[in-house]
């Protein structure tokens, strides 16, 4: 049944295609980019192509080649001509002045309205999807509550102030190859579900530790979890959502992670009044159980990955979630059953290969290497508290609260502009963005070391994280799961979000272990 007079039109750019490592990928995935376009049926291109026509393609090439190839800079011309394409091929206006020509499309026919919030499937989805985020918020409020209760005086009283190498110990914390198998033979719900448990007990144990050694154990357990619940539910956002919403549902997963570490961030300012009770730090840490609560409903009561469940051969359970979440019930719905025909061929075809279930295929063929190296990139977060010479106590936890507000915000603008400004111009500009701020911070620490006194040089440093962070998260955040979920084959996927949230764990702790050692000898710390 129709669920409004007219049914919607969308675009994807780029077909779900094979990928399994037999070609490298290009920069860009074949990703599916869905706006809206009209009121009678969805379009869905059969291949991406570029807005340039192809006279104009092969003189750009040409022109590049004559100016770089005679000295051999093969890399930099390889990269500037890549800026440049993504640069005119997002510029309004430029694909039709240079005669581009238009996708060749297949059109789907959709029982959904061209408006999501009129649509009862896809308003139940993006419940789903809004809830499943308290896995990227977990990892994120527990990532930065190290920061905030080092700014607490009960915390250091506690635990003895601790910095330099104690410090690194306590931020290190990770799991990897479990996960995965987790997710790939139970099911994205059950990772979910064993990861919110182990949060909920590590809290517990943190939030009631009367010794470092507790804590540490608390931290550990909640660490390993952490990584249950990002990967499993990054996973299932991607394989629930309906095709004209997952480029802005995925790319606004990391963006909840800045929402959680300002939240940790600002209950730290919060809880400094009580500066003769341990509850202090105590309450920052209890507060970690929250979202695991919502996770358990999540993996109780919502749907699974009908993705995971075509590899387990239970057909008829994933053509039901589809048309139910996709179609509003109707299973011979076109999108539905291409979609369902698509999942099925792409897996049934890595079973076929022999590309399924081992670690060894995430690094077999020269694709998915290349894949890995584009996806596993370093995750950089400041640690503010270190890393700034702030040294009035509520004034630091407020700069902290005060970045972290900052990041969220351009993560949010960031996620809702990846479909119009693209995946790959989005990591031109926050990389080359990040370069220059680097290169700034990095003379500001050299001053402030021949300068200790100097607050001036202190102050630009905290502007400069201010941009360091507010460009990253722009840039790196929106893209830092949907990415690696768009170009990675079935086979490999939670594997490879896996390792990406590993990264991520390592790059913390490595931070948190040399940072502080580094800052104390340069008397900043």
């Amino acid at each position: 049944m129709d669920v409004s007079p007219a049914r919607s039109k969308v675009v994807v750019q780029g077909q779900e295609r094979l990928g399994l490592g037999l070609k490298c990928p290009e920069l860009t995935p074949d990703y599916r980019l869905i706006s809206v376009m009209g009121r009678q049926s969805t379009r869905i291109a059969t291949r991406s192509s570029s807005f340039l026509g192809s006279r104009t393609w092969r003189l750009i090439r040409k022109l590049l080649a004559h100016a770089f190839i005679a000295n051999k800079l093969t890399v930099i011309r390889r990269t500037l001509h890549a800026f440049l394409l993504s640069v005119l091929s997002h510029t309004p206006g430029i694909g039709r002045m240079l005669g581009a020509k238009e996708d060749r499309t297949t059109h789907w026919k959709n029982n959904t309205n061209r408006n999501w919030w009129n649509d009862p499937g896809l308003r139940k989805i993006t419940a789903w999807i809004v809830l499943l985020y308290c896995g990227s918020f977990t990892i994120g409020y527990d990532g930065s509550l190290l920061n905030g209760l080092q700014a607490l005086p009960q915390w250091n009283k506690a635990f003895n102030n601790p910095s330099g190498a104690r410090l690194g110990l306590i931020n290190a914390s990770l799991s990897l190859t479990v996960v995965p198998w987790i997710c790939d033979t139970y099911g994205r719900k059950k990772a979910i579900l064993l990861g919110s448990c182990g949060v909920i007990t590590g809290a517990l144990v943190g939030a009631l530790a009367k010794t470092e050694a507790m804590f540490i154990t608390g931290r550990v357990i909640v660490g390993v979890s952490c990584i249950f619940t990002s990967t499993g539910t990054a996973c299932l956002i991607n394989e629930l959502v309906h095709p004209r919403l997952r480029g802005i549902c995925g790319s606004l997963y990391l963006s909840v992670f800045m929402i959680g570490g300002t939240l940790a961030a600002w209950l730290s300012y919060g809880t400094l009044a009580w500066d003769s009770s341990s509850w202090q730090w105590r309450l920052p840490v209890l507060f970690q159980v929250s979202a695991p609560l919502i996770l358990l409903l999540v993996a109780s009561f919502g749907p699974e990955s009908p993705r995971y469940l075509i590899s387990k051969g239970r057909h008829e359970e994933a053509l039901a979630i589809l048309a139910k979440y996709h179609a509003n019930g109707e299973t011979e719905d076109e999108l539905v059953q291409n979609e369902f025909k698509e999942i099925k061929n792409h897996i049934v075809k890595e079973l076929e290969g022999n590309y399924a279930g081992s670690w060894k295929s995430l690094f077999k063929t020269r694709g998915n290497r290349r894949r890995v190296l584009i996806t596993e990139r370093p995750f950089y977060t400041a640690t503010l508290v270190n890393d700034a010479k702030v040294n009035y106590l509520p004034v630091s936890v407020l700069v902290n609260g005060l970045i972290s507000i900052f990041g969220t915000f351009f993560a949010i603008v960031g996620g809702l502009c990846v479909n119009k400004i693209g995946r790959r111009m989005l990591y031109l500009l926050s990389n080359v963005g990040l370069m220059m701020i680097f290169a700034v911070l990095t003379a500001l620490a050299a001053a402030f070391a021949e300068h200790p006194g100097s607050s001036g040089i202190g102050i630009s440093f905290v502007v400069m994280l201010f941009l360091a962070l507010g460009i990253h998260s722009f840039g790196w955040l929106p893209l830092g799961t949907l990415y690696p979920a768009e170009i990675l084959p079935y086979s490999v996927r939670s594997k490879g979000l896996s390792l990406n949230f590993v990264v991520l764990a390592v790059s913390l702790s490595v931070s948190g272990f040399v940072n502080p050692i580094g800052l104390k000898a340069l008397q900043v710390g």
